[in-house]
């Protein structure tokens, strides 16, 4: 202490190479750098009252404290990441980001703790304090050592990955349900193609009808635009859907028609005669082989179509005409809608079978000892409609007849009815009439000779002295005539009761006897005899 109270208060000091006003100068001791020129004191101190020695002393330059904080850097799934050098703050000793002397730190190295940077399997989530700043580099004049550097850690943060799940357009058919395909999407990886890192791969999602058209049966045809929607996913090889953003894109679901195919049933009409085309003649085959439509669906009738006419035209010729009757369209029932069906129309055949005509011979007639031209207009005609017309004006003008055994043009024939003896084998005919085209039914006709009118017979077997008055007085009778039996041996004896008998000669009665014998006895009538008789005795 200095004497009497004095008081040295202040001494005049100065930096000797001005390190106190030099902001750039490098931490350290800068020994004997404050220097005194001088002082001032108080109560009643003189500086001529005193030897004053000044000594210098040390001005020391220390660290400046700067923190340096890593910044939270952030990486997608799957991806590596190389640290960003940058990503860091500065938070100098006065509060702010700004060196001294505009120094600066440009970058710091990093180093991520547990490797997460360049792991690509880490999963989503934030590392905390994973990114340790283990340097820095600085420009301006910046020195490390100048500064007491703090580092602060910083979080690593693995985003989920941004993958784009599809799901692609699924087809049914008409009428059956769906099974919706799990397989049937397609994926859109972050890198623009189908490939998840790691190997990792999405096996399947989970699908939703959003309407159910995928089990309606009765969904109509047409395209359903985003009724597919992915509700989920399955993956394999590492695939955990937390470390993926995933976005769900909905596909459509077309219903197709059902094929089906609809056959026209050949159908037959009668030469001459219009068809109107029966519309419930066709078949159905639907798409799973048998005739059943879905739903209890039906088609009642099919609209025809005779391609060339011949339904309607009574002039076509007998014959099948292939695929003649065509399908046009179809009417349905019980929710039957044609445009959910893919229609097939087959064709079939129409057949125009012959026309059932029967052909009657009539009655010819002629008289005992004559011949007969039989006459081919002679018959009659019955149509399938039951009168004597054919279709289309068609005429049939004359028969192909034949007497059986030849009797019409035998004179020697014995009057009587034949019945069937005239037969017809053929016809003639006009107006397009062909023969082709009809069932020709031939119907017999009778033969009638005429000669004598009908009565009983002359002479019975063992009758004959019924009839002995007839030759009495009568002589010259020969024996027997050679005839074959009695009726015929009394019936000789019987036409020498005529006076005509005399007249004959011997050629002329051997004829007579001659038609005797061949003559049947019921026939052997006393008019027929003396016909016989006449005939001889005209031609003697």
């Amino acid at each position: 202490a200095l004497p009497n109270g004095e008081v040295i208060d202040t001494v005049a000091l100065n930096s000797v190479t001005g390190i106190d006003a030099s902001t750039t100068a490098n931490v350290g001791t800068y020994a004997d750098e404050i220097e005194i020129t001088g002082q001032n004191g108080s109560n009643g101190f003189e500086a001529g009252n005193y030897d004053l020695s000044y000594v210098a002393g040390d001005l020391v330059v220390n660290q400046r404290a700067v923190t340096l904080t890593a910044l939270q850097q952030e990486r997608i799934y799957g991806d590596a990441l190389t640290l960003d050098e940058t990503a860091f703050n500065v938070l100098d000793l006065d509060g702010d980001a700004t060196l001294p002397n505009g120094e600066v730190i440009n970058t710091v190295a990093l180093n991520s703790v547990t490797g997460i940077d360049a792991s690509t399997t880490a999963n989503v989530g934030t590392y905390a304090d994973e990114i340790a700043i283990t340097g820095q580099n600085g420009s301006n004049g910046f020195e490390a050592g100048n500064y007491d550097l703090s580092y602060v850690a910083g979080d690593l943060v693995v985003n989920q990955r941004a993958v784009t799940l599809t799901a692609l357009q699924q087809e049914r058919t008409y009428g059956n349900p769906l099974t919706l395909d799990e397989t049937a999407f397609s994926v859109l990886d972050l890198g623009g193609d189908a490939t998840l890192p790691n190997g990792e791969v999405i096996d399947t999602v989970a699908l939703n009808s959003v309407t159910g058209i995928d089990a309606s049966t009765t969904a109509d045809v047409g395209t359903y635009v985003d009724e597919i929607e992915i509700t989920g996913q399955n993956g394999s090889n590492g695939f955990k859907a937390g470390n993926y953003d995933l976005t769900y894109l909905p596909g459509d679901l077309v219903v197709n028609q059902r094929a089906i195919t609809l056959t026209a049933l050949q159908q037959e009409r009668t030469y001459g005669d219009p068809l109107t085309l029966d519309g419930t003649a066709f078949s159905v085959l639907d798409l799973d082989g048998d005739r059943f439509l879905p739903n209890g669906e039906v088609i009642d009738t099919v609209a025809l179509n005779s391609v060339t006419g011949i339904d309607a035209s009574t002039t076509a010729n007998v014959g099948t005409y292939a695929d003649e009757i065509e399908i046009t369209g179809q009417n349905g029932s019980n929710g039957f809608e044609a445009g959910n069906y893919d229609l097939s129309y087959v064709a079939n055949n129409l057949v125009v079978n012959q026309r059932a005509v029967t052909l009657t011979a009539l009655q010819q007639e002629r008289g005992y000892g004559t011949t007969l031209g039989l006459d081919p207009e002679a018959f009659t005609i019955l149509d399938l409609d039951g009168d004597g017309n054919l279709p289309n004006g068609e005429m049939i003008d004359t028969l192909d007849l034949t007497s059986v055994g030849g009797l019409a043009g035998d004179r020697s024939v014995f009057p009587d009815l034949y019945p069937d003896n005239i037969v017809a084998s053929g016809q003639s005919g006009s107006a397009g009439f062909l023969a082709e085209n009809y069932t020709i039914t031939y119907e017999p006709g009778d033969l009638l000779i005429k000669g004598f009118p009908a009565g009983t017979a002359l002479l019975a077997e063992g009758a004959i002295e019924d009839y002995f008055h007839l030759i009495r007085g009568i002589d010259d009778i020969p024996e027997p005539f050679g005839l074959a039996n009695p009726p015929s041996r009394s019936a000789t004896m019987a036409v020498f009761g005529f006076p005509e008998w005399k007249q004959l000669n011997g050629s002329a009665r051997t004829w007579v006897r001659s038609m005797i014998d061949q003559t049947p006895d019921e026939k052997l009538t006393r008019e027929y005899l003396f016909f016989l008789v006449q005939q001889a005795s005209a031609h003697d």
